[in-house]
């Protein structure tokens, strides 16, 4: 199968981002309000405590995780890449494993922590991405689907 554009997969990342900030508007509410239901919000206030950061920090890196990992391994597509008709698969067409997935979203957070370098690599012959090799997994686009008349 074909291997998309760099512009189409970015167009999918951004696409989704709108529904990442939506999740995690909600998992930063939910974890304010438990902290506040937990401590009272004079103690959250004045709190210096590192604590209740790093938990809500850990909480953003699962949601964000949970998000790519669920839909790859349920589909091979996220909501953007059913829209931009491009899918994660392993070479062979299955879908990808869970250690697949982690690999894969450390190496595009490594890949956008190099000021987007990782994914320039996709500009290369091989048209992959730092995250496509280091999780052996590859990006294809998919066929317009034809519709029926009927």
């Amino acid at each position: 199968m074909p291997t998309p554009s760099l512009l189409r997969r970015i167009a999918a990342l951004v696409y989704d981002l709108f529904l990442l900030i939506a999740l995690l508007f909600g998992w930063v509410a939910l974890s304010i309000g438990a902290n506040v239901w937990l401590v009272g919000e004079e103690a959250v206030k004045e709190s210096t405590l590192a604590a209740p950061q790093w938990s809500v920090q850990l909480g953003i890196l699962v949601v964000i995780s949970g998000f790519y990992s669920f839909f790859w391994r349920k589909q091979g597509q996220t909501l953007g890449m059913q829209a931009w008709r491009i899918k994660t698969q392993q070479p062979n067409g299955e879908l990808l494993t869970q250690a697949q997935c982690f690999k894969r979203i450390a190496a595009g957070a490594l890949s956008w922590a190099c000021f987007g370098l990782g994914y320039l690599w996709a500009l290369g012959p091989s048209k992959q991405t730092w995250h496509d090799k280091l999780s052996g997994t590859e990006v294809v686009l998919l066929p317009k689907e034809s519709r029926k008349k009927d």
